[in-house]
């Protein structure tokens, strides 16, 4: 049989594919030279340009730095994860490696150096641009906010990027002109339906056309999300409790465990109704279609557009004998005749985030070659000749996309977003069901009320499923960083009195606010601790903190370690010497909180309450105070009324005598108050306070600033809103709430999200 151009085309990529598998699994390893150090980077970006972009740079640093030599690794992402673990894990990992979903949840931290120190100086090889002094983390356009800049869990700075990217309609230009006598795209969800009507009737009429848009379960995920959450952009803004224009993933989860909405609220069938449509016109079976049979129905011409994201466009570039064109999908805006009442107003591609996330190898024994690296190919320079080269966006502030067509991907931050996804909603098994019933949506028999119902009525469980998974991994994250601020105390020695580097106390007490809506759900029977306490007698001998410190930090025999480790603790709490008492005090009341199947929370509460009353000035005491309050906050051993819980944790603040306790009991109390229901206005001095007392990160600061306006907007303070409003603006300019920060400074009231 005859290959055309374009199948033979195909079959060429994809036996470079196999073959660039075949070449990562047998190739050694390159090897040293003598006059050169060698640092290696891995990625799995095998999208056309990438690596003759990467080479690109790589050159410009080998004439500036001719001492060493970087050798990039791609390989393909289907094998990448176990590829580099397997190379982390055996000690032969690259000196830079890209992140990877796939990696296990505690990859970063055992594999992976921070950056906080160095990204908090000046880029050095941007000296001489307009960003020279700038710290390099806010050379980045996200400023490194993204999960993979900044590892909030962790509280460190971890990768850093190179590229922007959007999702878009990737569309036949010649086509589009045949279809509707113009190649231009269509300006606005009308526009676009008659786009639809047009190309059906050319259809009839050649054959050869079997659908407006060629799409793949794979593909449809993106545009899905976008589509619906347009529509669902005045539910966000009802679920915005905390008053911060933002709400994560974990608690949308939580509001609908709470029956605060459901898919067959108005908000949700206005978004179902507008995926109909799009799933009407897409290629008939897409469900059943890989992203590979799209982009070759795309590529032989069966369909005018594509949905595609923006790093496959200098693939599809190549593959296609054809011009091709790219716009965003015109979802309803207020000025719809139909939808326009139901909408809030533009939604933008989302929160602005940098990818091609590169972390530094811990192991690497060229840690300053490769962090130079990392310097050059981040800078203006480096970043300009990669995005080049490449055709893709450029990830570094002050640089302009290369080409007309890169700039067609340019992502639009104009509009409303809420940094959440209902389609994604709260992980892996809420996704599954969603994703697995879209034919009950987009099937020959769907419909929106089908599909809703469908999600209503086995959601719940899945949700609960997931925030059960999530506060598992969460708890043990908080109980590894106790761990190793002990640790780091002991090597300080018993007097030290600085602040203890423990996990957020502010994160901390969302994950208990989740766990509490957990405890309410009958589905929620699995123990969320990481251990359970042994039936058997403890051995009760005297041992010293840094034996408990070894027994809480080993992974087996978790039953009777923490038992043992339980009596350990209870005879140190009363060891002459005040600071070892208090550390004990402390993990003695994290144990019982965290580390049984049945958490006794009042015991918790009791052994904060000694460690306050007999070494409150300590370190320890400090650092209790905000955990003391997180569980008076949402545990049982709190009072029973909301107004009491927070009047208990408020009392607490005559006790801090350290900014950062006093700081972040402010910050627990405010979130407390959101999520006890109270008046919103009582967490208004709280917050303006956190303000004035100065915030430990910028991702706190950036929410406490948009809190403290919103409140005090609904609270007649408008001078103090637009104040802080303008505050925000100023230090956050990017930040992806910044359009809505814009419309409430608006002097049209109507502008502004309710």
């Amino acid at each position: 049989m005859k290959l055309s151009r374009k199948t033979a085309g195909l079959l060429a990529l994809g036996c470079a594919y196999a073959l660039a598998a075949g070449f990562i699994l047998l190739r050694p390893a390159a090897g040293p030279q003598a006059d050169r150090v060698t640092i290696r980077i891995a990625h799995w970006q095998l999208e056309g340009g990438v690596r003759q972009g990467l080479d690109a740079a790589i050159r410009r640093y080998g004439e500036i730095n001719p001492g060493v030599r970087v050798v990039q690794i791609p390989v393909p992402d289907n094998i990448y994860a176990g590829w580099a673990l397997t190379q982390l894990v055996g000690g032969d990992a690259p000196d830079i490696v890209e992140y990877n979903k796939d990696f296990s949840g505690f990859a970063v931290q055992q594999y992976f150096e921070p950056m906080t120190g160095e990204v908090m100086r000046p880029n050095p090889y941007n000296r001489g641009t307009p960003i020279e002094g700038v710290r390099w983390r806010d050379t980045f356009l996200d400023a490194m906010s993204s999960e993979d800049g900044f590892n909030r869990q962790l509280n460190q700075y971890y990768a850093v990027t190179l590229t922007q990217h959007s999702l878009r309609i990737i569309y036949n230009r010649p086509l589009m002109a045949a279809i509707t006598g113009s190649a231009e795209p269509p300006g606005n969800y009308r526009d676009l339906l008659a786009l639809f009507g047009k190309t059906r009737a050319y259809a009839r009429r050649h054959p050869g056309i079997a659908a407006p848009i060629a799409c793949s379960r794979d593909t449809v995920v993106g545009e899905t999300g976008i589509i619906f959450s347009s529509a669902a952009s005045p539910l966000y803004a009802k679920l915005d409790r905390r008053h911060a224009l933002r709400i994560s993933n974990h608690e949308l989860g939580v509001a609908y465990l709470r029956g605060d909405w459901d898919f067959r609220s108005a908000e949700t069938m206005t978004g179902l109704e507008l995926l109909r449509a799009f799933g009407e016109n897409c290629m008939p079976g897409f469900l059943s279609l890989t992203r590979d049979a799209a982009v070759m129905d795309f590529v032989n011409g069966r369909s005018l557009m594509i949905v595609a994201p923006s790093w496959e466009s200098t693939s599809l570039k190549q593959l296609c004998a054809f011009d091709i064109g790219a716009f965003r999908y015109p979802v309803p805006t207020q000025d719809d005749p139909v939808y326009g009442p139901r909408m809030l107003g533009p939604y933008s591609d989302g929160e602005l985030i940098t990818w091609f996330a590169l972390y530094l190898n811990k192991a690497t024994p060229h840690r300053r070659e490769a962090l130079d690296f990392l310097h050059f190919i981040t800078s203006q320079e480096g970043d300009r000749i990669f995005s080049d080269v490449s055709g893709w966006l450029p990830g570094t502030v002050g640089i302009t996309a290369a080409s007309a067509f890169s700039r067609q991907f340019l992502p639009v931050y104009d509009g409303y977003t809420w940094d959440s996804d209902f389609f994604t909603l709260s992980g892996n098994d809420a996704r599954e069901l969603i994703r697995s019933s879209y034919f009950l949506l987009y099937g020959p028999t769907g419909s929106p009320g089908r599909y809703a119902a469908a999600l209503d009525a086995g959601i719940r469980p899945r949700i609960v499923a997931d925030l059960v998974r999530e506060g598992r991994e969460e708890v043990q994250t908080l109980n590894r960083e106790d761990l190793v601020a002990a640790r780091q105390w002991l090597a300080g020695g018993v007097a030290a009195q600085t602040p203890l580097a423990l996990f957020p106390a502010r994160l901390e007490g969302r994950t208990f606010q989740m766990l509490s809506v957990l405890r309410e759900s009958q589905a929620a029977r699995p123990a969320l601790a990481a251990a359970s306490e042994s039936a058997q007698a403890a051995r009760t001998a005297p041992s010293s903190l840094r034996g408990v410190l070894g027994l809480l930090g080993r992974e087996n025999g978790a039953d009777n370690r923490i038992a043992e480790a339980r009596a350990i603790l209870a005879s140190l709490s009363d060891d002459a010497d005040p600071g070892t008492a208090a550390a004990a005090r402390f993990l003695l009341a994290r144990i019982l909180e965290n580390r049984l199947d049945h958490p006794d929370s009042a015991g918790a509460v009791a052994q904060f309450g000694r460690l306050i009353r007999e070494g409150g000035a300590s370190a320890w005491g400090q650092a209790a105070l905000p955990r003391l309050a997180i569980l008076l906050l949402y545990t049982p051993a709190g009072p029973a009324d909301a107004d009491a819980r927070v009047a208990a944790a408020e009392k607490l603040l005559g006790e801090a005598r350290e900014p950062r306790a006093t700081l972040d009991l402010h910050l627990v109390i405010s979130d407390g108050i959101f999520f006890l229901r109270l008046p919103a206005a009582r967490a208004l001095p709280h917050l303006l306070a956190a303000a004035a007392s100065g915030l430990p990160d910028a991702a706190t600061r950036a929410d406490v600033l948009v809190q403290v306006a919103e409140l005090s907007r609904l609270a007649g303070a408008g001078e103090q809103a637009a104040r802080f409003y303008r505050t925000f603006l100023s230090e956050f300019p990017r930040d992806f709430r910044a359009f809505a920060v814009r419309q409430r400074l608006a002097p049209d009231p109507d502008h502004a999200a309710r």
